[in-house]
């Protein structure tokens, strides 16, 4: 079991790198956090575990993101990226990442201990990825008598990263009344973590940057939640996921403050509405706090000096910027993120067996246009989630699930120093699940 979920899985998600939901309430845009479904809903919020019943979840979602940048020399009478770039004889470049198929599991179990009080387990992932061709961009190097060639993204061959995180939650729900539950689990987390083809960054660095290979973390943190029918089909749910310190050492002169990659706090409030039989109306508000985190929040900006020798000892050198890996040092400049989720479900008469789900999420733009040149290598600039997903039930104890997941081609197109580089993702998802009631 623990082979099959540790498949490759780490592309670009969904906000930020996180997946915007998980199992059923993925086709509701993510939303559904006051509508727990299945054993999954502990990892939103612990309290939902306490109505689910004794179940078992299992997921695969094949992922595909369509991530690139694009290169032009716009102004360049301005020090900027893109002129910078053009300096050295690229122009107009189209750069897509490979690797555009991904899985990404998930499970879920929660066990009834009483009538009251519930045990749940759920495993999920999220993560990022890229990689670069080292022929996307070649080109020689100008006024070079030995045709020297520049290869890769950042000038040393193929370029990419590789983050994956597992999340393992452990919790426990209790049933204060019949319309009230509470909830407290424990997260322990592990995350890799590989770069390759970042050389040209070294001179930016107070560490090695260098290919390392995969380096692990492992950190723990918790998280609670409550929910309750305040009245007579309408439900409110609120929940808090603290933080998980992670830290890479083989990374310290890459992330700010010498290799920590935590993933940060976030909290959950949402409500859903049931008017009338078989039909459900969703509204969950997410905060993500990136910016609480120096390796995702720091600034990236106002660090491009192509003045300098790249065999010259950092000590030794005056550049005007705050070293890569410091606890000041640059980051991917993400900003604290709000995403807004909202979701319909319906059963329709002449099919009593099917449940139907649409959804739809906005998130605020996390990447400043000031700061592109960085994020290349995690172009998270998904801001509009469309979703759509079933379930059918195919016994009392069996039942199947679908959800699907589309966004279009969105930009952050580069400002000031980042002028010249605009980034890009699109994003298609497809989960199939089975869920048994035991």
């Amino acid at each position: 079991m623990l082979a099959a979920l540790s498949l490759p899985m780490s592309a670009m998600a969904t906000n930020g790198y996180l997946l915007h939901g998980y199992g059923k309430n993925k086709g509701l845009g993510g939303a559904g956090s006051a509508n727990p479904q299945d054993a999954l809903a502990g990892a939103t919020n612990p309290a939902g575990s306490a109505w689910v019943g004794d179940r078992f979840d299992f997921t695969g979602e094949l992922f595909s993101p369509k991530r690139g940048y694009e290169i032009s020399n716009k102004n360049p009478d301005v020090t900027n990226a893109g002129s910078a770039w053009a300096a050295m004889g690229i122009e107009d470049e189209n750069v897509r990442s490979e690797k555009e198929i991904f899985i990404i599991p998930a499970m879920g179990i929660v066990k009834e201990i009483t009538d009251d009080f519930s045990f749940g387990f759920a495993f999920y992932g999220a993560g990022l990825g890229t990689e670069y061709n080292r022929n996307d961009t070649t080109e020689l190097l100008p006024n070079n008598e030995q045709n020297l060639e520049l290869n890769g993204t950042f000038f040393d061959g193929s370029t990419g990263v590789d983050l994956l995180l597992l999340i393992t939650n452990w919790h426990g729900a209790y049933k204060i009344t019949d319309k009230i539950s509470v909830g407290v689990g424990v997260n322990i987390a592990g995350q890799s973590f590989k770069a390759k083809g970042l050389r040209l960054f070294r001179v930016l660095s107070q560490g090695e940057i260098a290919e390392k290979g995969r380096d692990w973390a492992f950190g723990y943190g918790g998280n609670i939640g409550i929910q309750a029918e305040v009245f007579d089909g309408f439900t409110v749910a609120a929940a808090y996921f603290s933080e998980i310190g992670l830290k890479h050492k083989k990374y310290d002169g890459l992330f700010a403050n010498k290799g920590d990659f935590s993933l940060p706090q976030q909290w959950t409030i949402g409500f859903t509405w049931k008017p009338i039989q078989n039909h459900a109306f969703s509204f969950d508000l997410q905060k993500i706090y990136w910016s609480d985190i120096a390796a995702t929040g720091n600034q990236f900006t106002n660090f491009l000096n192509m003045n300098f020798d790249p065999e010259q000892d950092v000590s030794q050198s005056n550049l005007p910027i705050t070293l890569l890996g410091d606890e000041d040092g640059a980051g991917f400049g993400f900003a604290d993120s709000e995403v807004y989720k909202f979701g319909y479900q319906f059963k329709l008469d002449a099919l009593p067996s099917w449940t139907w789900r649409v959804g739809y999420a906005y998130q605020d733009q996390i990447i400043p246009s000031t700061g592109t040149l960085f994020p290349i290598v995690a172009p998270a600039t998904i801001q509009h989630h469309y979703t759509f997903g079933f379930s059918k039930q195919l016994t009392k104890m069996y039942e199947v699930n679908m959800n699907a997941l589309y966004t279009g081609k969105e930009y952050v197109r580069g400002t000031r120093e980042s002028e010249g580089v605009d980034i890009y993702l699109e994003e298609y998802g497809l989960e199939f699940g089975i869920g048994v009631n035991f």
